[in-house]
């Protein structure tokens, strides 16, 4: 679930239901729009882990969905319309065993990030998938990177750096952050690997607070239930760990993360 730039809609895609949604919201309450009504498109699949927009200052907004196995659907967004969902097109995932499980965007509205299950070759076969949004979403020479495990969860994209979140890593209990720095060359793109660091059990989600400083790491697993790192003074990029914490759910388990703008 999330709410398009600008506040005009609430935008859902509900695992199990396949279809994507479009609630109309009046600005200035946040609610539903009276007599308005919502607009949906069938999604190819009816597995649907995450969704990520385009942000405010994209000129070609875009959703974008991971579906598991089914790949990622890539779907124009034009707020201004009665139906703002457009055609849908789908990436397919690079292998028949992967399945996509995290997408997002960078903040400059540049580059589209997917982590699949089986994206590499190797026990550690997850990887994260590169894709320039401003060059037709065609994906970079050098994608997929490696992420360190097997079940990317989740994906933090920065201005200049991109974090994913392994739910799995083989042979071990716990899950990891991967880092990478994205660099421009001219109209070109690419990544490069940081160190990894290790998170709790199962990490499901990750959030920058609004001071740029700190990110953390929601764990469903425990672990802990949440992890918080900031930033390597002498590396720029890499995480260092600052402190753990409990979000005393008693059986219940974190299952996502935000922070406030």
């Amino acid at each position: 679930m999330q709410v398009a730039p600008g506040g005009l809609w609430l935008l859902e895609a509900v695992s199990g239901s396949g279809t994507l949604s479009a609630i109309p919201l009046d600005y200035t309450t946040g609610l539903p729009a009276d007599g308005a009504s919502a607009q949906s498109v069938a999604l190819p699949s009816s597995n649907v882990p995450q969704l990520a927009m385009s942000p405010s200052n994209s000129t070609h907004p875009y959703l974008f969905v991971a579906m598991a196995a089914h790949g990622t659907a890539v779907i124009p967004f034009s707020a201004g319309n009665t139906n703002p969902l457009g055609a849908i097109r789908t990436i397919p995932v690079m292998s028949s065993t992967g399945e996509a499980t995290a997408v997002a965007v960078d903040v400059a509205n540049r580059l589209l990030f997917v982590g699949e299950t089986a994206a590499l070759p190797g026990t550690q076969s997850g990887g994260v998938r590169v894709f320039d949004i401003t060059s037709n979403i065609g994906e970079l020479s050098d994608s997929p990177y490696r992420t360190g495990g097997t079940g990317p969860a989740a994906i933090l994209a920065t201005e200049y750096y991109v974090y994913v979140a392994n739910k799995s890593v083989s042979g071990s209990t716990k899950g990891n952050i991967a880092g990478f720095a994205i660099t421009e060359t001219g109209s070109e793109y690419s990544l490069t690997t940081l160190s990894s660091i290790a998170a709790g059990i199962a990490t499901v989600g990750l959030a920058e607070d609004n001071t740029l400083t700190y990110i953390a790491a929601a764990n469903s697993g425990g672990g802990p239930d949440l992890n918080v790192y900031t930033f390597d003074s002498s590396t720029h990029g890499k995480l260092d760990s600052v402190t753990t914490g409990s979000i005393d759910a008693g059986a219940n388990q974190a299952v996502a993360i935000a922070a406030t703008p």
